[in-house]
């Protein structure tokens, strides 16, 4: 199943773009650390570091006029702090289209679960974008604090591509601002739980990965303590489920079995499986992809 992404806030969560210039890539750039795959694979090297940078742009080389052939790889690499994920979303995005097997060519791979902010030989990217923006997956998020883009272009006979390449914008985002508020419970892969007090009446919780995609099988389970004279509400902030087709099993989001349940068939099987600020009154949820 191929799988979107889920975000739910429980009662609240109570940046401006600033563009830096662009960086020429160059071998130069490239960062050495103890991978030499920039230098097996001839790259030049763009580096965006969030010292100093809180976001800024990106573009393959003319942009917006016709990109070379024959680029063989340069990489995009992008480090934040400790404490710190990077979002990018592809504005315009255009390359030659994958041939009639499925290959691409031309394309942009991207590596969004580092450990380091470097990939080498045995690194496997987690996408691979070639043709037309509608093709592509526009917002991409870092796992940690690196992302990493290669961008290659094919040797190319005959009458020239006119494929403009891409365009996009990142950000350096603190990564605290995606973590679940509750208490997580001892010996559980996932199970939250939030407890009313004097000091926190209100929280946020999110889909198992947010703000990645959430990935097939995942499952998390959300428990909601009210004091005696309380009700606990949880507002969903917004919600995307992606459903393939009915061989697959649904994503779903239930509550507390006690309380008027929550099953999402009726915007699962619509055209837009997509709500924002839907809210009820429960003691527990559950997620499972």
């Amino acid at each position: 199943m191929r799988v979107s992404l889920a975000v739910l806030l429980f009662v609240y969560t109570t940046a401006t773009l600033h563009l830096c210039t662009a960086i020429n890539p160059a071998p130069e750039n490239c960062l050495n650390y103890e991978s030499t795959y920039h230098i097996t694979r001839a790259c030049d090297c763009v580096v965006y570091q969030s010292s100093g940078l809180t976001s800024g742009r990106f573009t393959s080389p003319n942009f917006p006029q016709v990109y070379p052939a024959s680029i063989n790889c340069i990489l995009y690499s992008f480090i934040g702090e400790p404490l710190e994920i990077i979002e990018l979303n592809f504005i315009e995005f255009d390359l030659k289209m994958p041939d009639p097997s499925g290959r691409c060519g031309d394309f942009l791979r991207v590596y969004m679960n580092l450990e380091r902010p470097e990939v080498n030989e045995f690194s496997r990217h987690d996408l691979e974008f070639c043709g037309g923006y509608s093709s592509i997956q526009n917002t991409v998020f870092s796992a940690g604090r690196s992302l990493i883009l290669e961008f290659h272009s094919d040797y190319r006979t005959g009458k020239p591509g006119n494929y403009s390449g891409f365009k996009g914008v990142f950000q350096f985002l603190d990564k605290r601002n995606f973590q679940t508020t509750g208490s997580k419970v001892a010996g559980q892969s996932c199970l939250y739980d939030f407890n009313s007090n004097n000091s926190h009446h209100s929280g946020r919780f999110f889909s198992p990965f947010y703000p990645q995609h959430y990935r097939p099988n995942a499952s998390c389970r959300y428990r909601f303590f009210a004091r005696p004279g309380e009700r606990v509400k949880v507002i969903f902030s917004n919600v995307q489920l992606h459903h393939i087709d009915a061989s697959d099993p649904y994503p779903s989001i239930k509550s507390d079995p006690n309380v008027d349940n929550l099953f999402l068939d009726s915007y699962l099987s619509s055209l837009s499986p997509t709500f924002k600020h839907r809210s009820l009154f429960t003691r527990s949820l559950a997620f499972s992809s």
